[in-house]
């Protein structure tokens, strides 16, 4: 069973709408947004500009979260992965992943969130589906994760403003089969009485859903979209994300560049490489054959290893010379290099590990 309804489960209408109910002042809502989303705040004992008697009745009635308080695993590099459990026990996978690594305070503080608590997408790369789909997360659930770790930053970094300045939804889960409630979160990620980021900083990845990318194409809060491509053919498609047999490479691609005509957003195409798989000089002269003049680049992203997958990432020649094909070709190619390997920071992979520890 889910939580009942919190302060992150309500917009601001709704909201001021419940505590007019309680017999309180609308304005309360503005304070209590104020302090959550900006402030990062995740109990009602931290707005002391609320009454003390307020405070201990919207304990019972409005709960501020959700989720419970997570497990904090924290890289050299300043990535610190969060694991967040969930009103029915779920564990969902949140990431802080602050750039340039190492500067203090960072210029850029992203936070990859969830979704799904699993994934039924399958990528043979990706820790996240081993052990299938559990469910889809709330609006809430999704935009906790955020919350969390905004208040992880401004621990981190004395109390800084504006603790998140970008949101990746690249996290455990398939984006467009919970969009609704993508939409919902990505609302409060934006709005002037939530997190105030903008929607040139959101980011949705998804392996292409029939009809989800026009669907979020026509909605105003339309975010820079990513494409999981993962190969430049349908064959090795099928393999490496077996739920896209059905999804032929060249749709996926023209998917994309409907949806950067109709809203002017960044479109990416997220690629793994693959060790003996996708990585090879050949990929990358097909892949610069389908892209070339679309106007969309390339993530190239070298396998993370996973705890019982076999798979291995090219080695840095490799790689260096997969993405010179690309930029040669005029497809911007940077390389995502690795990030808080230590702490299982790739996609699903503290969760798993978790999820199969024996209990005590």
């Amino acid at each position: 069973m889910l939580a009942a309804a919190t302060v992150t489960s309500h917009d601001r209408d709704s909201l001021r709408d419940a505590l007019v109910t309680m017999g309180e002042k609308a304005f309360r809502a503005d304070q209590i947004l104020r302090h959550v989303y900006k402030r990062c705040a995740t109990s009602y004992d931290e707005m002391t500009d609320l009454g003390a008697a307020l405070r201990e009745r919207l304990k019972a009635e409005i709960p501020v979260m959700s989720t419970a308080e997570p497990e904090e695993n924290k890289s050299k590099d300043g990535t610190a992965k969060l694991l967040v459990p969930c009103a029915d026990g779920q564990l969902v996978e949140c990431v802080l992943i602050p750039e340039p690594p190492g500067k203090s305070p960072p210029e850029r503080r992203t936070v990859c969130v969830s979704t799904q608590a699993g994934c039924p997408v399958g990528c043979v790369f990706c820790a996240s589906g081993l052990a299938g789909l559990a469910r889809n997360l709330t609006a809430a659930e999704i935009v906790e994760q955020a919350i969390r770790v905004g208040r992880l930053v401004r621990q981190r970094y004395d109390e800084m403003d504006h603790p998140i300045s970008n949101v990746v939804f690249m996290g455990m889960g398939e984006p467009f089969y919970n969009l609704d409630r993508v939409i919902a979160a990505i609302e409060r990620l934006n709005a002037d009485w939530g997190m105030g980021i903008g929607l040139n900083r959101i980011t949705v990845s998804t392996v292409g859903v029939e009809g989800g990318v026009m669907k979020l194409a026509a909605h105003p809060l339309a975010p820079n979209l990513a494409l999981s491509l993962h190969a430049p053919n349908d064959e090795i498609r099928a393999r490496v994300v077996p739920f896209a047999k059905a999804l032929p490479v060249a749709e996926v691609l023209a998917e994309g560049v409907k949806y950067q005509q109709k809203t002017g957003k960044d479109v990416t195409c997220e690629y793994v490489l693959l060790g003996d798989i996708n990585s090879g000089p050949e990929h990358a002269r097909e892949l610069a054959k389908r892209i070339s003049g679309k106007g969309l680049k390339v993530n190239l992203i070298p396998y993370n290893a996973v705890e019982g997958l076999s798979y291995e990432a090219p080695g840095s020649k490799a790689v260096a010379e997969f993405s010179r094909i690309l930029e040669a070709a005029g497809i911007p190619a940077p390389v995502r290099r690795a990030r808080g390997d230590r702490i299982a920071a790739a996609c699903g992979q503290l969760r798993l590990k978790k999820i199969a520890a024996p209990s005590p």
